[in-house]
């Protein structure tokens, strides 16, 4: 008769508590020696913290799943994590063999601390993405899924699932809502996959778009008509122009804060433009606007003032001047703080 604890054979138990011994031993030696190490103990701890959150993960997971892909990219995750955090460790080196790779290699300290550290960001990224999969499939069901849906953010799939969508049944959205979050750090792109939604005519993003990269996510979106952000990207240092790819199909763009030039000044990137509503605008910028390039281009400019400035106001007569001679072809609108947005 085979002995059992709490439904557990006792040679499985056994052997179970003696890995689970042997994983914390050699953890422990790894994090002694990454302990001098500037920034050592937050690595390991953070990468032990998604190792375990992979960990839950993969009990969400029922076992007969007809989704493999879902179980295998949180196993790839765990596996990699514990490759790095169950090392064999030396005076003040490690030996290290990550998974699918032919050989272990011999690392100094610092270097395998910096590949820890460099690693964590992305697998944050795919974990946080793996997670809201899984909780909308415990909802909807294991049965369907579209694979591409592990294309999209986390901020994407959420919104999607609030909208109706599911994990089968997403592309087919024509307009969508998006609130952004603050970057947690710089490798975050909160608009990635944004492209597999080839329909998708109609776009609110309420929040700022920090990055180029953010922002030429929407360049796969071939039906891509209207767009509403909270501010467009900026222009990094060294760098002096924006480096933004085409929107096709883009005619109506509308900044809810374009208060300073570097909030709008995406609009002169986006030559298939052609109407313009920028709210909370500073008066003293009238003049980066109302230029012939723009009004030859443009159809329609409406203006919402941060404050109760008036046209009448205007000390600039080119900007005067500008204005009454394109009104026949160009509709262009000024509204006072006072005036509620339309």
């Amino acid at each position: 008769m085979k002995l059992t604890v709490f439904g557990t054979s006792v040679c499985d138990w056994i052997e179970e508590q003696l890995s689970n011994h042997t994983e914390n031993q050699l953890h422990t030696v790894g994090l002694e020696l990454l302990q001098d190490l500037p920034g050592g103990a937050e690595t390991t701890i953070k990468a032990s913290l998604l190792q375990k959150k992979a960990k839950r993960l993969s009990h969400i997971i029922p076992k007969n799943t007809p989704i493999p892909s879902l179980s295998n990219n949180v196993s790839a995750i765990y596996e990699k994590l514990s490759s790095y955090l169950n090392v064999r460790s030396g005076q003040n080196s490690f030996y290290i063999h990550t998974p699918n790779t032919p050989f272990a290699r011999l690392l100094p300290a610092k270097d395998f601390l910096k590949e820890l550290y460099e690693m964590i960001p992305e697998m944050e990224i795919q974990l946080n993405k793996l997670e809201t999969t899984l909780l909308i499939l415990k909802k909807t069901g294991f049965k369907a899924f579209e694979p591409d849906w592990l294309s999209l953010s986390a901020t994407i799939q959420k919104r999607l699932y609030q909208q109706g969508f599911s994990p089968a049944h997403f592309r087919h959205t024509t307009q969508l809502s998006l609130s952004l979050e603050p970057l947690a750090h710089f490798k975050n792109n909160r608009l990635e996959g944004i492209g597999m939604l080839k329909e998708l005519a109609s776009l609110e993003i309420k929040g700022e778009i920090s990055t180029e990269t953010e922002f030429n996510e929407l360049a796969a979106l071939p039906q891509l008509q209207a767009l509403k952000i909270g501010k467009g990207p900026k222009c990094r240092w060294p760098k002096e122009h924006l480096s933004i790819k085409d929107l096709p199909a883009l005619r109506q763009l509308t900044i809810e804060h374009a208060n300073r030039t570097e909030d709008y000044n995406v609009i002169f990137s986006l030559e298939n433009l052609k109407e313009v509503t920028l709210m909370d605008f500073d008066p003293q910028n009238l003049k980066d606007i109302i230029t012939i390039r723009s009004l030859e281009r443009l159809r329609k400019i409406n203006i919402h003032f941060s404050t109760g400035f008036e046209l009448s106001n205007c000390t600039n007569p080119l900007v005067r001047n500008l204005i009454k001679h394109y009104q026949e072809y160009t509709s262009i609108k000024l509204f006072p703080a006072a005036i509620p947005y339309e």
